[in-house]
């Protein structure tokens, strides 16, 4: 097997890897979120604080919080990091974008022979 099949062979297996990791937080954040849905009725005629219902809907809460965040970070690194040719990195480089470029004088477009 030759090297460059080796790597669209990892590949290959990455983006599949990354699908699988995709899909199970897609699956445990609906989930999450349904059982949150499920039990917003939920009567708080208990005394004390060991009720399992209030501390799986708190750590439902707590995962969806740390989700969203992680997702926000992200996002904005990305927004920061991103090269492209009609949007210069602002966040990152602030002086490079409006570095003042030399503008050519008439007499230097023109060649004098003397």
């Amino acid at each position: 097997m030759s090297s460059q099949t080796q790597i669209v062979e990892a590949e290959r297996v990455r983006r599949a890897c990354a699908r699988v990791a995709a899909a199970a937080l897609l699956a445990v954040v609906f989930a999450s979120g349904a059982f949150i849905v499920s039990r917003a009725d939920h009567a708080h005629t208990h005394i004390g604080s060991d009720c399992p219902v209030c501390h799986q809907m708190a750590a439902c809460g707590t995962l969806l919080e740390c989700v969203g965040l992680a997702a926000a970070g992200f996002a904005a690194f990305r927004a920061a990091t991103k090269r492209s040719h009609r949007a210069p990195r602002l966040l990152l480089a602030p002086r490079a974008a409006f570095i003042p470029r030399r503008v050519a004088l008439f007499s230097d477009a023109i060649r004098f022979n003397n």
